[in-house]
């Protein structure tokens, strides 16, 4: 999955496939989709990290990348015009309050349980809509997941 994610951000400056990104999208809405049907019985253990794991990386992966490229408002536009902003929402981004029950769970008095990608979401998600075109911005914030995280 790293690979493709990154096979096609990159190819998105030289034209990657749609149907590519919107592959690659469609993943990682099964991976978020198994995080949200492990917050039930969510607690900091091997069976659940090995379940939320993969969304989280692959979220880093992801938005890293988009960013790191030579134009991260460019490339962005071209993610939107693939899939939508609501589709990129509802898809790749996990709802504040899901994250935030993660979260609490991995805080401990000593140190953070959960893995750096755990805890550096936010950050991410705010450098994401912080290098987005306004025009993306405003379709984004109309989508209650990604609004969350936007204001």
């Amino acid at each position: 999955m790293k690979k493709l994610i990154i096979f096609c951000v990159l190819g998105l400056g030289i034209g990657c496939k749609e149907q590519e990104i919107k592959s690659m999208f469609d993943e990682m809405a099964k991976q978020k989709q198994d995080v949200q049907n492990e917050l039930g019985q969510f607690s900091v253990n091997e069976k659940s990290l090995q379940v939320i794991q993969p969304f989280f990386e692959n979220s880093f992966v992801l938005i890293t990348d988009l960013l790191n490229q030579t134009d991260p408002k460019q490339t962005l536009t071209s993610v939107m015009k693939a899939i939508g902003p609501d589709q990129f929402c509802e898809k790749t981004v996990l709802a504040k309050q899901d994250w935030e029950k993660i979260d609490s769970q991995c805080r401990s008095q000593a140190s953070y349980l959960c893995s750096e990608e755990v805890k550096g979401l936010p950050s991410l998600y705010k450098r994401l809509f912080s290098e987005a075109p306004n025009e993306i911005k405003m379709k984004l914030n109309k989508n209650s997941v990604c609004k969350d995280w936007n204001s």
